[in-house]
């Protein structure tokens, strides 16, 4: 086990990944998955009065749609660490993030129910990762087409959920 996992160096991120970088606010993805986690949930939970609510245009997700894309996101990048983990040498697949939002059923659930599964949902996260070592976080693997490795999806993980939590803050109202 790793007290402190240091975040991929930038230039050896797909330019897809490179564009997230501002999100990353430390050297330490352990702290950042904590501090992020905390960060999104109380911007969802701004939205409890309403349990959510539209989306903020028309084609765009709902409150709770975003949510259960995060939440969907992050089982499957679970699924992609255990994999990369384990040396798994068959790419991953991709995944319609539309497809999958359309389909959650998300806007018939309510948000607290969500919010409570996100939660279960990144312990296991956590619980998966807490006895990597070294290794097994730079274990590279293949998913979407591109050469990825643990350090890289846990990176991926906290800045894509932050990238998300600020459109919620921005556009949402809220």
């Amino acid at each position: 086990m790793i007290d402190k996992v240091k975040p991929p160096v930038k230039a050896d991120l797909s330019e897809y990944y490179q564009s997230y970088w501002d999100y990353l606010q430390s050297d330490d993805l352990l702290l950042e998955m904590k501090n992020q986690f905390r960060e999104s949930l109380e911007a969802f939970g701004a939205f409890r009065a309403t349990d959510g609510g539209p989306a903020y245009a028309p084609g765009k997700w709902s409150v709770k749609q975003l949510l259960g894309h995060l939440i969907d996101c992050e089982r499957i990048f679970q699924f992609r660490a255990l994999s990369c983990a384990r040396g798994e040498r068959a790419a991953l697949p991709a995944f319609d993030e539309d497809l999958y939002a359309q389909t959650s059923r998300s806007d018939d659930r309510s948000l607290d129910e969500m919010l409570e599964e996100w939660s279960v949902v990144r312990r296991a996260y956590e619980c998966l990762i807490e006895p990597f070592d070294e290794a097994e976080w730079d274990r590279a693997g293949v998913a979407n087409g591109r050469e990825v490795s643990n350090r890289i999806l846990l990176y991926f993980v906290i800045v894509h959920a932050r990238h998300h939590t600020r459109i919620l803050k921005e556009r949402y109202g809220k």
